[in-house]
């Protein structure tokens, strides 16, 4: 057999949710709040459960959050809460089923049973993990293992550790996660997501999950959304080229531009020396040779004869000076990398018809010193290039855009109705005209704005008021809905169950006075609610008129007489003679029978009650003091709204309608009347200043 966890405050309802079940064959177990709904959760096997929101102690909405902790199982929640906001939690809850109140008891078992089977073919969990290096998520009891140790995470932290598991190596963005998990359209602040990934971290006390910053992205994005980033980075990228490009063309052309000019001087040193070697014979040049290789230091020659055979060169002195070797360019003791190009002469000596081929290499160490020093200073240069090239940006972009975001910020300020900025440009170009029509533009609109804004005072008031009247409205109808629904609930499901002859609904009898009852319960709450409903759509106003406040008093303490002796309180009054007010009648009259019927309902039996009415400084004062009870002080504000209740059960022990603070807060407010409820030593004070 089934067991069903039935959670409902409303006593009738549990009845009638019991005996339906029962009769298709369910065990059913009841819970009267929040509380023992869970205790009896933790210690009982259920299959299903039927769940109300409004419950005493924790909601419904709490009970679910913590039984999806522990348990898949299948949840349908009964409620008189319609609203899409309530909905949504449900279902982000993982409910199994939404339904709102009246509701029809056989298509409700028709639901359950539907459920039922649903969850019958999912497959167990209980048993399936997910496991990452010394990590093992436990898909059944929503839990996380480390090293042994189990740590319980909440719903949504289970879900995004799930996920990111099963998404092994993948990157999720926050936005994948929210469409995943969350499952309808998210509003808030996606940071939600890494509010989890921290508690995550916190709780598990490992760090499997990497965060990817996207820092390079957000700072492209600012370049592209800052024109002076935009004018600073091109500026500063080509003046870095052309600093490059200039550097490469010097490295590159200076040298060859320095071994040229080399080549031509040493050219015409060498045509010199051929035409002095021409008017000499081989004897004599001896000394002309040893002065030629002196005075060029680092040149090397070579003499061949007509046979193109080298032949040793003409010598006088005793230092032996580099030569060349057998026709080629190698040299004694010197790198044949370290010489430029050769050139060959063509002469002849004096009175000898032999010509001989002069050979002459110019060293290359001048032009390699010059290019190890343009490569020296390279990186002094890419220095200096980088601060040039970064001022230069800088000074450039700001002198462009500089009147730019100016004009920009004006027309930011324009954008945000703020008209107290002015451009402050005194250029006469492009940019200097369009500041001037801004100014002029935002002079006219200044004034516009001010004479609408002064026209549209008393609208914006009046509409504002409308607008609370609207939602006072629609406020109370929703709350008079809601409370409709939980008796109508009743009656409807104790007739269903009358016609169905289910369980101990066959005893007509006892259900129709039942139902009678509560028809009557609510009859008394629609007169109530016909008279909230005349107060605020009266457009006649307060009818105002001198009455004996003494003498009203006297008779409304003959109204509660007999319930004043059945629950033995000690009525204790003191009321001046002739207290004149002046006030409507009829509203006032209301009025004063709510509150001391509250006084005396809420009283317990054998207690006392104080009312005394005295004139002081002009005035007439009312004040009623029930003993025995206290409000929790946080309550009491709440006390005056519709259809509140300190316990949410809507038992109704105390016969109210939940109106009743509602209707005198109304027709004093009405009348500007000041009042208050506070707490004594005794108990609990009610005042009335008229």
């Amino acid at each position: 057999m089934q067991h069903i966890l039935i959670v409902e405050d409303d006593l009738d309802i549990q009845e009638l949710l019991k005996n339906f079940l029962q009769e298709v064959g369910y065990a059913v177990t009841l819970a009267s709040d929040g509380i023992e709904a869970i205790s009896l959760f933790a210690s009982t096997h259920f299959d299903l459960i039927l769940l109300d929101i409004m419950l005493p102690k924790i909601d419904g909405f709490t009970v679910c959050e913590l039984i999806r902790k522990q348990s898949r199982v299948p949840i349908i929640m009964l409620t008189a809460l319609n609203g899409e906001e309530e909905q949504i939690r449900g279902l982000d809850l993982q409910v199994d089923d939404y339904i709102t109140k009246p509701f029809s008891m056989p298509i409700l078992v028709r639901k359950i049973g539907a459920v039922l089977r649903r969850s019958s073919m999912i497959p167990e969990q209980e048993h399936q993990t997910i496991t990452y290096k010394n990590l093992v998520l436990d898909m059944g009891s929503y839990t996380a293992v480390v090293d042994g140790v189990s740590f319980d995470l909440t719903q949504r932290e289970f879900e995004v550790l799930r996920e990111l598991l099963l998404n092994q190596g993948r990157v999720l963005t926050r936005q994948n996660l929210l469409d995943k998990l969350w499952k309808y359209d998210f509003y808030g602040d996606e940071r939600v997501v890494d509010t989890h990934i921290k508690n995550l971290r916190k709780k598990l006390g490992i760090d499997f999950i990497q965060t990817i910053r996207g820092w390079d992205i957000k700072l492209i994005k600012k370049i592209k959304g800052s024109l002076f980033a935009k004018i600073f980075a091109i500026t500063f990228l080509l003046t870095s080229i052309c600093c490059v490009l200039t550097y490469t063309v010097i490295s590159w052309l200076v040298p060859k531009t320095y071994s040229t000019t080399l080549d031509a001087s040493l050219e015409n040193t060498v045509s010199s020396f051929i035409a002095e070697l021409q008017t000499m014979s081989p004897l004599e040049s001896g000394t002309l040779f040893d002065e030629f290789l002196l005075n060029n230091n680092g040149v090397l020659l070579q003499l061949s004869d007509d046979d193109g055979n080298a032949i040793e060169l003409p010598s006088q002195g005793a230092k032996e000076f580099p030569r060349f070797l057998d026709g080629g360019i190698a040299t004694e003791n010197t790198d044949p990398a370290a010489y430029r190009a050769t050139h060959s002469y063509l002469f002849s000596f004096a009175g000898s018809d032999t010509v001989y081929t002069l050979t002459v290499a110019g060293s290359a160490h001048e032009v390699d010193l010059l290019r190890n020093t343009l490569a020296n200073v390279f990186i002094i240069l890419f220095f200096v290039i980088l601060i040039i090239a970064t001022l230069a940006s800088m000074l450039y972009s700001r002198y462009v855009t500089r009147p730019v975001l100016r004009l920009s910020a004006v027309s930011k300020n324009m954008s945000e109705l703020n008209f107290s900025w002015k451009c402050e440009e005194s250029r006469t170009d492009e940019l200097g005209v369009l500041a001037h029509s801004l100014n002029e533009m935002s002079k006219k609109l200044s004034a516009a704005l001010e004479n609408l804004q002064a026209a549209n005072i008393k609208l914006q008031a009046d509409i504002e008021h409308e607008k609370e009247l609207e939602q006072a409205q629609l406020d109370f109808f929703s709350a008079v809905s809601h409370e409709l629904k939980t008796p109508i609930t009743i009656i409807k499901g104790q007739t269903e169950g009358m016609i169905l002859n289910v369980g101990d609904y066959q005893d007509r009898n006892k259900y129709l006075s039942r139902s009678l009852e509560i028809i009557n319960t609510m009859e008394s709450m629609v007169q109530e609610i016909l008279t909230v409903s005349r107060m605020k759509s009266s457009k006649v106003g307060l009818r105002k008129e001198k009455m004996d406040f003494s003498d009203l008093l006297k008779r409304e303490y003959a109204l509660f007489e007999d319930l004043i002796v059945q629950k033995e309180i000690d009525w204790n009054e003191n009321i001046s003679p002739a207290l004149q007010i002046v006030v409507d009648k009829m509203l006032i009259q209301k009025a004063i029978n709510n509150i001391v019927s509250n006084a005396i309902l809420y009283s317990p039996r054998g207690s006392s009650i104080y009312m005394d009415a005295f004139s002081k400084n002009g005035s007439v004062v009312f004040q009623i003091e029930n003993t025995g009870v206290h409000i929790p002080e946080a309550e009491i504000p709440k006390l005056f709204d519709a259809f509140y209740r300190m316990e949410q059960s809507r038992n109704r022990k105390t016969g109210g309608s939940g109106l009743g603070l509602y209707i005198v807060k109304t027709i004093l407010e009405q009348h500007n009347i000041i009042y208050s409820l506070k707490n004594t030593d005794r108990g609990v004070l009610f005042s009335i200043r008229f």
